[in-house]
């Protein structure tokens, strides 16, 4: 779980946003199942909020939000069993 504070203050006014990353994942023998929740909250400014991922062999993702979201993703696998006999 990654959560995110950010804050840009300029002479005329001041800017702030929230961010919450949430990954939940199983895994089993022959099923994979991997859930991913962002919200982010901004009033509009120039504050953003950024979400790394690092994934081996040293492979790094950015995410970037510069407005109010929310974001669902699902991903699974199944493996099926073949008999090849």
């Amino acid at each position: 779980m990654q959560l995110t504070y950010s804050f840009n203050e300029t002479s005329e006014s001041k800017y702030q946003a929230y961010g919450l990353d949430t990954q939940i994942w199983w895994e089993s023998d022959n099923v994979y199942v991997f859930f991913d929740v962002v919200a982010t909250v901004t009033n509009d400014g120039s504050a953003w909020i950024y979400f790394w991922d690092v994934n081996l062999p040293g492979e790094m993702t950015t995410l970037v939000y510069t407005k109010m979201e929310y974001h669902r993703q699902l991903k699974y696998h199944i493996k099926l069993a073949r008999d090849l006999s």
